[in-house]
């Protein structure tokens, strides 16, 4: 259902060296729903288009989302394991070593 309030209001406005203008102020309620809105200002239903891009986006979501599992990011991030962060914490050690004063370097 369309339905609409128009209500008018007058507002004086003084300009300096200007006569008085008078400016009308326009309020106007239209209780309608989306689709009635739509149609009215010609505007297309892309109700079903949004319907199958959400279906969409839901399905490529779900083939992904195993990619979310702790254990495959672990593989992705590590994936020689754990050896990669033991090789470069003996590297750290190596240099450090080397580089303390209370030994001799090699």
């Amino acid at each position: 259902m369309l339905k609409m309030d128009i209500s008018s209001s007058s507002q004086m406005i003084t300009m300096p060296r200007r006569s008085p203008l008078q400016k009308n102020i326009w309020k106007i309620d239209i209780d309608c729903s989306p689709e009635e809105a739509r149609t009215f200002f010609g505007l297309p239903d892309v109700a079903e288009f949004q319907k199958s891009m959400m279906a969409q986006i839901q399905e490529r979501m779900s083939e992904h989302i195993t990619a979310m599992d702790p254990e495959a990011l672990m593989k992705t991030w590590l994936p020689m394991g754990t050896r990669a962060w033991e090789t470069f914490q003996e590297s750290f050690m190596q240099g450090f070593a080397k580089a303390s004063p209370d030994k001799p370097k090699e």
